[in-house]
């Protein structure tokens, strides 16, 4: 298997990429404390209220996994502006 990634021809200006490219990363970091943030307090529901805690459990997951899933939205939409191309691809062995 071989996988190819190469960079398509910019359609837009160098500035307006670099603007995306600040907001874009502003955007993944604040998705990635938020993730963090709900780890340890997932981490420590027990401690927070015993009779809670699978609720709080289920609810930290859900949101968590909410998170991550927009992280992966943000970074498609961040290779698409960049014209970034992934393709996979099988050839034959040689005999």
């Amino acid at each position: 298997m071989k996988w190819t990634v190469y960079r398509r021809a910019s359609r837009s200006t160098g500035q307006s990429v670099s603007r995306a490219e600040c907001s874009h990363r502003r955007v993944m970091l604040a998705l990635l404390a938020f993730i963090a943030a709900i780890g340890l307090f997932h981490g420590f529901a027990s401690v927070v209220s015993a009779a809670l805690e699978d609720r709080i459990e289920n609810q930290t997951e859900w949101w968590g996994s909410l998170a991550l899933t927009l992280n992966f939205v943000t970074m498609a939409l961040l290779w698409r502006r960049w014209g970034l191309v992934a393709t996979i691809g099988l050839q034959r062995a040689g005999r």
